[in-house]
């Protein structure tokens, strides 16, 4: 009697974040999406605002598919002073791997800026970003 093990496994590349560059994405600003569907094995473990650009670290479970991430927005500010904005992360990974993975990801925050100077005239232009998933408010001065 022969007995024929088949292993399936997912081609995992063996990387850090500072070996592959981040992706830049910009911000998609969706009135008729406020209530975004938010991966719950994501876990964001970094964000800061250097300049126009939201810097994410993000950790997932997968590996061997294709990830799509965005930046969502339904554009509608909180009034105070300085304003906010709540913005969540869409991650989209349909495979079955559980590899552990940490990416690096870029956001052009400029639509924001230019969705404050469309609605507000004052020359401090803030905005405090409200991270779904993220414990700390960002500032983003432009």
């Amino acid at each position: 009697m022969v007995l024929t093990i088949t292993f399936f496994g997912c081609k995992v590349e063996n990387q850090t974040p500072q070996e592959k560059s981040p992706s830049r994405s910009k911000i998609i600003i969706d009135p008729d999406n406020c209530t975004p569907v938010i991966d719950p094995g994501l876990i964001i473990e970094n964000a800061t605002v250097e300049q126009n650009q939201l810097k994410l670290t993000i950790r997932y479970g997968g590996g061997c598919g294709t990830v799509e991430n965005k930046l969502l927005t339904c554009g509608y500010f909180m009034e105070s002073n300085p304003v906010q904005l709540a913005v969540a992360l869409s991650h989209k990974d349909n495979d079955p791997c559980k590899a552990l993975v940490k990416k690096q990801l870029d956001f052009d925050l400029s639509p924001l800026a230019d969705l404050y100077n469309i609605n507000y005239v004052e020359q401090d232009r803030v905005i405090i970003l409200r991270l779904s998933g993220y414990d700390e408010a960002l500032r983003y001065k432009f």
